[in-house]
């Protein structure tokens, strides 16, 4: 109980400005989370794979740095799969700094 007493003797500034930034840093967040996945969905990002691009190399959590684009192939997704939208296996070189 001690805990919980210290901290709700805690009093903050402008406390619902706080809280209104807050919402609007997680919608923010939510935002450009959408659009990353727009803008990085094959229908739109295939056209821009051409040799010699510079990209830079992210799955999820991990970070492959920059990489030149040497050639891509297209490959239609399998008939199990529910999205229609081709994919590309890209052969890159990478370039580590």
């Amino acid at each position: 109980m001690l805990e919980e007493d210290t901290k709700n003797a805690i009093e903050i500034p402008d406390e619902e400005r706080v809280v209104e930034y807050y919402e609007y840093r997680q919608q923010l967040d939510q935002l450009t989370a959408d659009f990353r996945e727009v803008i990085t969905h094959p229908s739109y990002s295939l056209p821009f794979l051409l040799p010699g691009r510079l990209i830079r190399i992210k799955y999820q959590s991990l970070d492959f740095g920059w990489g030149v684009v040497i050639n891509f192939q297209k490959r239609l997704p399998p008939k199990v799969r529910d999205s229609a939208a081709p994919s590309a296996l890209p052969n890159i070189g990478l370039v580590h700094s």
